[in-house]
């Protein structure tokens, strides 16, 4: 991972909207290296799983996309 972003959501803009406490970003230089290097070892991603149920009440859909730098 090359660079970890959070952003925290104090307010929703939209009734109805479902509720999140954050977003967080996790930038990576390639999709191979996601793919096969986000988790160090077996019992890592294990861990992190099962961590994961802990502080997440319902699991919102991850989204994945490429970033483009205009200048």
């Amino acid at each position: 991972m090359t660079n970890y972003l959070q952003h925290w959501v104090e307010e929703v803009l939209t009734p109805g909207t479902p509720r999140v406490r954050g977003i967080s970003q996790l930038f990576f230089p390639s999709y191979g290296e996601l793919a096969q290097r986000y988790y160090e070892s077996p019992q890592a991603r294990a861990q992190v799983l099962h961590d994961t149920g802990h502080f997440i009440e319902r699991r919102l859909p991850r989204v994945y996309a490429h970033e483009h730098v205009l200048k």
